[in-house]
C-alpha cells in the first residue's frame, strides 16, 4: 500500500510504501518547538520506504542538534 502526500504547494512530495494497515500505524507528535510550529507527525515501520520528491533549490534542511534526524521544509509553503 502506498500513502502519498505532499507540502501545501507540491514542491515536495512523499510516497510511503508500507505492508501495515493505516490503522495499526501509530502515529507520533514530538513537542519541540520545531514539530509543534510544523504540526509535524512520526510513523515507523521498519519494513517501509519512504521516497521523497523534490528539487534541493527549492527546499531548506534542518538538522537537530543530536543529528539524528534530518527535515526538508519547502522554501515556498514553509511545510
Amino acid at each position: 500500500m502506498t500513502h502519498r502526500g505532499s507540502c501545501h504547494c507540491g514542491n515536495v512530495r512523499v510516497a510511503f510504501d508500507t505492508d501495515m494497515l493505516p490503522d495499526s500505524v501509530p502515529l507520533r507528535a514530538c513537542v519541540c518547538s520545531f514539530c509543534r510550529r510544523h504540526s509535524a507527525r512520526t510513523a515507523t515501520d521498519h519494513g517501509g520506504r519512504v521516497t521523497p520528491t523534490f528539487n534541493e533549490e527549492d527546499v531548506s534542511r534542518y538538522v537537530f542538534g543530536l543529528r539524528t534526524s534530518e527535515f526538508i521544509v519547502c522554501r515556498r509553503c514553509g511545510v
